[in-house]
């Protein structure tokens, strides 16, 4: 009965699994497996002496004790790590990633490695082991390739440089070249050799021949074994020297005269001149000074600017032409004509800054790209007509002019036009007229008066010579009929007012006075309005004199001055401050000066000043024809610092 149940228990637990496996194969797992699944990715990256690992597991929902990496030279591998572990849920359930590192292998070895996770068999209740596939690596140093600069390049040949190290293994390097090419794969030809297996690095110089010349050809070195991979250099370049290749281009900036010839040249890796040839048939038979254009393997853009080098509306041929020590090539044969000439356009324009005697004539002249003269004729009704000076110019648009005309007569008409010639004809633009300014009268103002004493005046006044030429006076006297003038001026021109001035002397005091401004130009003279002022009277007002300051100490000082009371009782006093504006007074109450007519020296002290300080002061008179001020003066006070004097050496014992 045991033996019975124990077929049945086995049975069944078969066909679970096979319909597990059938199902699994068909769709996906009907049932969690029974098994995690177990990945060895292998080697992410080694040295001579270690690897990193990397692996990953699916544990289905079994319970999962360890996972570790073994490894070893063979398949039985004998040595192990634990690795790092972090899991995570995705849309297919949950996976673990596995990584770790090992250490302290041995140099030029190949390695097996492979993921293995130790997990609880809910089918036969007990632990159990998962494998992942078993995985290579090598601790074999990789081979290191340089590529280095190409030298000798000839038309057909070059020798390709460069260096291998086989990092001890057997290692064939070799070259491979071919035409530069973009987005290509670059296979190319292989020249190279077997260069041992050596730990240091080994010279490669190859020549390679049957070039095409005129190439830019591209390469590199490849270095390569069994045991550890393959090793390439950067890709380098060179060009094979040719005869310059050239192209001729259209020319441009064609004008009646000129035109710049175009083309370009490559100087294919030599030392290359080119030049332009030109003519009026393809034989040529003119040919400019040669240009130097490199020794590169790029195209450089070659031009040629003529100027008067061409007769108009003729067909001409040229070509570009380049050599170098390997040859001379010609461009292809071009054509362009010339333009025709045509006889220039002469716009007559306005006339501006128009005065008594002079004029700007404007206008618009189009040369039509050939060398133009241009000048205006002018003349007034009857006269026989003048002409400016000749002015060439050459270019393709409207070009304008000017030109101003002198010694014009004033409030007259005068005709112009403009006249262009070249070498197609002449032009003559619109007769038009302008009329000078006539001569006008100038403005005069009569203005006030200052400066005003009691023997002088300064009169004033406005001019506007009205853009003729004005002299002017002022009359002055003691009635309307009874006039005498200033000194005529001259020179007033313009058309803005203009202000002036005549200054009086040797006037009576208070007196009044009847003054006017007159100007006169070539139309007549002009008086300006009457006008009065009156001259101050004279008066016995003291004369004062402020005089210098004196025994100025820290605290104290002297101040004086004279007073000339004129005939009259006369009180004075002195103001003084720190500033102009003074605020002190002294004595407090005025003394008299007496009523002679001589000066009187005055003085007064001060006391109680501040030490180190400018002080201001003036003196001031009165009597009752009025008030005198002398001038402001200044005194500084001491310091203040004491002094101490010894009376006797001192002695030192």
């Amino acid at each position: 009965m045991k033996n019975k149940n124990y077929i049945i228990i086995l049975i069944m637990a078969v066909i679970v699994t096979v319909w597990s496996v059938s199902q699994m194969t068909q769709i996906t797992w009907a049932v969690e497996p029974a098994t995690p699944l177990v990945s060895t990715y292998g080697i992410v990256d080694s040295t001579s002496t270690t690897a990193n690992l990397k692996g990953t597991y699916r544990p289905y929902k079994l319970q999962i004790d360890n996972a570790y990496f073994e490894y070893g030279t063979s398949t039985s591998y004998g040595s192990q790590i634990s690795p790092y572990r972090e899991c995570k849920v995705t849309a297919s359930g949950e996976v673990c990633e596995a990584t770790g590192q090992i250490t302290n292998l041995t140099p030029q070895q190949t390695y097996h490695v492979r993921l293995v996770v130790k997990y609880y068999d809910n089918v036969w209740k007990k632990w159990s082991l998962a494998y992942g596939e078993d995985r290579t690596f090598s601790t074999h140093i990789p081979p290191k390739a340089t590529t280095n600069e190409a030298t000798d390049v000839t038309s057909t040949s070059a020798v390709l440089h460069g260096t291998a190290n086989p990092n001890g293994n057997s290692t064939d390097a070799y070259f491979r070249y071919m035409p530069y090419c973009v987005m290509c794969n670059p296979s190319g030809i292989a020249v190279g050799q077997n260069i041992g297996s050596g730990n240091s690095p080994v010279t490669l110089n190859i020549k390679v021949t049957g070039l095409t010349p005129g190439t830019r050809y591209m390469y590199r070195l490849r270095a390569s074994n069994q045991q550890g991979g393959e090793s390439l250099g950067e890709y380098k370049m060179f060009f094979t020297p040719s005869k310059p290749t050239v192209k001729t281009f259209d020319a441009s900036d064609i004008k009646t005269h000129g035109a710049t010839l175009r083309g370009t040249v490559n100087p294919s890796g030599l030392d290359t001149m080119y030049y332009f040839e030109y003519g009026e048939t393809a034989s040529y038979g003119i040919k400019k000074s040669q240009v130097y254009a490199g020794k590169g393997s790029d195209v450089v853009s070659a031009s040629l600017p003529l100027t008067n080098s061409f007769s108009p509306g003729k067909l001409y041929h040229y070509r570009i032409v380049a050599s170098n020590t390997l040859g001379v090539s010609y461009g292809e044969d071009k054509t362009f004509t010339t333009e025709k000439l045509i006889a220039p356009t002469a716009t007559t324009g306005g006339a501006t800054d128009i005065t008594l005697s002079t004029a700007t004539l404007n206008g618009v002249v189009n040369p039509h790209n050939d060398q133009t003269m241009w000048h205006f004729e002018y003349r007034k009704a009857g006269a026989e007509w003048k002409k400016t000076d000749n002015v060439g110019v050459a270019v393709a648009n409207d070009w304008n002019i000017t030109a101003k005309i002198f010694s014009l007569d004033a409030d007259t008409t005068y005709s112009y036009k403009l006249v262009a010639v070249n070498g197609a004809g002449t032009t003559t633009g619109e007769e038009k007229t302008f009329k000078t300014v006539a001569v006008a009268l100038p403005t005069v103002t009569t203005g006030g008066v200052k400066n005003i004493t009691k023997s002088s005046a300064t009169l004033m006044g406005t001019i506007n010579p009205n853009d003729t030429p004005t002299s002017y006076w002022f009359w002055y006297g003691i009635s309307p009929q009874n006039m005498y003038h200033t000194p005529g001026q001259v020179g007033l021109t313009g058309k803005n007012d203009i202000q002036v001035s005549a200054d009086l002397i040797s006037l009576a005091p208070n007196t009044t006075y009847y003054y006017r401004l007159s100007a006169n130009n070539v139309k007549g003279a002009v008086q300006g309005e009457n006008k009065t002022f009156n001259t101050a009277a004279i008066t016995k007002a003291p004369i004062v004199i402020t005089g210098h300051s004196r025994n100025v100490t820290a605290s104290s000082a002297t101040i004086g001055g004279t007073v000339n009371p004129n005939g009259m009782a006369t009180s004075y006093y002195f103001e003084y401050g720190i500033s102009p504006a003074f605020g002190g007074k002294v004595p407090l109450t005025p003394q008299s000066a007496g009523s002679g007519t001589s000066a009187v020296n005055v003085t007064t002290p001060l006391a109680g000043l501040n030490a180190n300080t400018t002080y201001y002061y003036r003196l001031v008179a009165v009597n009752s024809d009025g008030t005198s001020n002398g001038a402001n003066m200044t005194f500084k006070t001491a310091s203040g610092m004491l002094i101490k004097v010894p009376t006797s050496p001192a002695i030192r014992k």
